[in-house]
């Protein structure tokens, strides 16, 4: 039971434990709803919703920021209409023409994140301390009518058409970005412990893996897929209940220490055969999941990413594959990724050894103790060291948590 509780400890590290962080996050998106629609009269908005790893609950402390989606109606008095980019390539501009407001204090950063979206840095509470980056995705809306739940609506209206013809379609970035409120209600269903292992893997990564320059360029997003996979790869293997549906469910999973460990060999193991190009992985529907696809459809589509090297299929949109690099983008060093993850797997015949010095994962523990060590102080404003270009600062922060010295942009 030792190595359960020495690993399961870990878990909890990786979880947000900072309500201050998540009240500003709050504030950011509340501002940005006023003034998308208060402000820009051109737009009408239907709904926005918070998605990303905040929006999905699946966040790492201290790196992560917020996709909020904004599904549109109208824009210009005309309806939004799928395929007329140019459309929405107006009403992106039109709204970051407002952004730019002095009176908002939002910066608007130069260049255009995936599928169009505005990238914006806040700070809510007029604190440096508190930067809030946003990804601002203007989508049309095709949840139309009074409907108890607008992300079903959306996901049918968008997937039955791949669905059911998959061989006419191809990848489809704004569709792919419309889905992510389905993907959200997907893992929001998903068993806290299955959330837990994919933050740890996540903060594995980015802690661990990107600062020491062993590798980047992976998205969060497949990190996840990679976890949800493992867990539907694992019914029947655990404790009773087995684990049902397309997911680990609150019903159905059994509330014992082995879980988390058991799940994260599984993610390492099928993240490196992954990297090799050994297995495609697929999250199927099944049982009562009502979200996503099966395997049948998914091979249908492998007129899309079949000659791809590796294979991560987005669990609504089977002609997406998340390992594929994005336009601009460079691809992960997979071989890497792939020694690494099973390096990481050796080590867990042993969890107590997951601090052991020089690996990733005991960069990335160092790194979370960090986070607690700081919350644990009394808090204090930044201490200015000194001043920069434009509205730049140096500043210290949490003397002696262990967190260093950051640079970012001063509230104006």
């Amino acid at each position: 039971m030792q190595e359960f509780r020495a690993f399961n400890t870990v878990v909890t590290l990786a979880t947000n434990k900072d309500k201050d962080v998540e009240e500003n996050c709050g504030k950011a998106i509340h501002k940005l709803q006023g003034i998308v629609q208060c402000r820009v009269e051109a737009v009408k908005v239907d709904r926005m919703v918070p998605a990303g790893s905040f929006g999905r609950r699946t966040m790492v402390r201290g790196a992560f920021d917020v996709d909020l989606l904004v599904f549109v109606n109208e824009f210009n008095g005309r309806p939004m209409v799928w395929e007329d980019e140019a459309q929405l390539t107006n009403m992106r501009f039109k709204v970051m023409q407002v952004l730019r407001n002095a009176e908002y204090d939002v910066e608007v950063q130069h260049g255009r994140g995936y599928a169009g979206a505005l990238k914006l840095r806040m700070y809510p509470d007029n604190d440096p301390h508190h930067l809030v980056e946003v990804d601002l995705m203007l989508l049309p809306n095709r949840a139309k009518g009074n409907v108890p739940s607008a992300a079903v609506l959306q996901y049918q209206a968008l997937t039955q058409p791949v669905y059911s013809q998959p061989w006419a379609h191809s990848a489809d970035p704004t569709r792919e970005a419309a889905l992510s409120e389905a993907l959200m209600e997907l893992v929001r269903e998903t068993h806290d412990q299955v959330k837990g292992v994919v933050r740890l893997l996540k903060a594995w990564y980015k802690y661990g893996l990107v600062p020491a320059g062993i590798v980047q360029h992976v998205p969060s997003v497949l990190l996840e897929v990679v976890v949800l996979a493992a867990a539907q790869s694992q019914a029947g293997r655990l404790p009773e209940p087995i684990w049902g549906g397309v997911v680990l469910q609150s019903g159905y999973i059994s509330e014992t220490r082995e879980v988390p460990l058991t799940l994260m060999r599984e993610s390492l193991r099928l993240l490196a055969a992954a990297a090799e190009g050994k297995e495609d992985v697929v999250v199927e529907r099944r049982g009562r999941c009502k979200w996503g696809y099966s395997r049948a459809v998914a091979e249908r589509c492998a007129h899309v990413w079949g000659r791809d090297r590796v294979v991560i299929l987005h669990p609504i949109d089977p002609t997406c594959n998340i390992a594929k690099p994005r336009p601009g983008k460079p691809s992960p060093d997979w071989r890497a990724l792939a020694a690494e993850a099973r390096s990481l797997y050796d080590t867990l015949d042993e969890p107590t050894n997951l601090r052991s010095p020089g690996t990733a994962m005991a960069r990335a523990v160092a790194k979370l103790e960090a986070f607690d060590r700081y919350q644990q102080q009394p808090q204090r404003q930044p201490t200015i060291l000194a001043p920069r270009h434009g509205y730049e600062y140096e500043y210290e922060y949490g003397s002696g948590s262990g967190l260093g010295y950051g640079t970012e942009t001063a509230a104006r």
